[in-house]
């Protein structure tokens, strides 16, 4: 921890430099911390990290569900989707069917009405 407090501290002096406007310092004329205030800094980068990781794990577990349910329900709606629509297509082939038979049945009606009005000219009785 003692050296990655240490590194910290060489950032941060780069990065304030760099705000500041000035150029970049090697590193042998940055100061180097004491043993306790770099293991304090160091401490405290490994708690925090540890909570970030932790908060971004827990959020991205929570998207990855989140997607997960959008998936299922997008799936769900699909599959009443598919099945209004064989119903929709069984429908229509049930009315097309009877239709066909009431055709069927029309044309039917229309020979024997055809017959009994030649039957009846034939006698000559036919009345209009």
């Amino acid at each position: 921890m003692v050296a990655v407090g240490r590194r910290l501290h060489f950032n941060m002096v780069q990065i304030n430099r760099l705000a500041d406007g000035e150029s970049f310092l090697k590193r042998e004329r940055v100061s180097v911390l004491n043993e306790k205030e770099a293991l304090t800094r160091g401490s405290n980068f490994l708690a925090e990290m540890v909570v970030y990781s932790v908060s971004a794990s827990i959020l991205g577990a929570e998207l990855w569900m989140s997607d997960q349910k959008a998936k299922k329900a997008a799936a769900e709606q699909a599959a009443k989707e598919k099945e209004a629509l064989r119903l929709k297509e069984a429908n229509e082939e049930l009315q097309w069917q009877e239709f066909r038979q009431l055709n069927l049945k029309l044309a039917e009606v229309q020979e024997r009405l055809s017959a009994v009005e030649a039957e009846a000219r034939q006698r000559g009785r036919w009345w209009s």
